[in-house]
């Protein structure tokens, strides 16, 4: 007795596999690139490929477990060992008050309140009288994204790294001191298989 073929169920089991297939492309699941196609081209090489000035960059970035702390410290990539950084308090503290102003008395509420809970969870703390009046600190300026409908997140904040400050005559922002380094981000698509 010779064994039958089921054509038809073959066929399914074929159509059946090239629907999952197709579905679990990363099309499907919106996990496609976002940029314009002449940067396609443009890939990060792998780390054995990387010349002698990306390996000293990113030796730059250490990361450093404190345990008494249970916290992660991860060092900052300067370009020089010690940035030199204007001295912008002032312009800082005039920028600020100008956009706080601009918020509605329960926006302002609300960023007082998401302060007062980085300060009481130690992320943050209050400068002693003495770092209060040192103009030898760079200040980074900031806004905030409010949505007060928002139970998860009614307050995000935004650090202006790149707002360019005067000194000496030219103009310099806490990016403009950091050194850029390879990229360390996995290829999500490779992470996914």
């Amino acid at each position: 007795m010779s064994p039958k073929i089921d054509f038809e169920n073959e066929r399914k089991l074929e159509e059946l596999h090239r629907i999952v297939e197709k579905h679990w492309e990363l099309e499907a699941i919106g996990l496609v690139e976002k940029i314009p196609s002449f940067s396609g081209t443009i890939k990060e090489k792998s780390i054995k490929h990387w010349t002698k000035a990306k390996r000293e960059s990113d030796a730059k970035l250490k990361v450093k477990y404190i345990p008494d702390q249970k916290k992660f410290q991860m060092s900052i990539p300067w370009k020089q060992v010690h940035p030199d950084l204007p001295k912008n308090r002032f312009a800082v503290k005039s920028r600020q008050d100008g956009v706080f102003n601009k918020y509605h008395p329960e926006e302002k509420a609300l960023i007082q309140k998401t302060f007062d809970g980085y300060l009481e969870k130690g992320y943050i703390r209050k400068l002693t009288v003495e770092e209060k009046y040192d103009t030898d600190a760079f200040y980074l300026p900031f806004f905030c994204v409010v949505n007060v409908k928002s139970d998860t997140t009614p307050v995000r904040f935004v650090w202006d790294c790149a707002t360019k400050f005067e000194y000496h005559r030219t103009k310099k922002s806490l990016n403009s001191e950091i050194e850029l380094t390879p990229n360390r981000l996995q290829d999500l698509f490779k992470v996914l298989l």
